[in-house]
């Protein structure tokens, strides 16, 4: 892992919030977004993406500030059962 990443943890959960909220615009952009007043399908999910990558984005600078644990062994036994 890079030394500037203080907290794997932190690091790799703002990553999946980016990916997803990012995926979500992505999925959503073909539809019509309307205006506050009269919301069209895509306004909602984008409104949430954005909050999602915000929370991914605070996610990843706190990663380089606050020190933490590192990301144990992946239990793919209890995955399974």
């Amino acid at each position: 892992m890079n030394p500037l990443v203080r907290n794997p943890k932190d690091f790799w959960t703002g990553v999946i919030y980016i990916a997803f909220g990012t995926a979500a615009i992505v999925i959503s952009r073909d539809y019509g977004m309307g205006t506050a007043m009269k919301m069209g399908p895509a306004y909602f999910p984008t409104i949430l993406s954005i909050l999602l990558i915000a929370i991914g984005v605070i996610s990843l600078v706190r990663s380089l500030i606050k020190p933490g644990s590192g990301i144990g062994v992946f239990a793919l036994r209890g995955l399974i059962l």
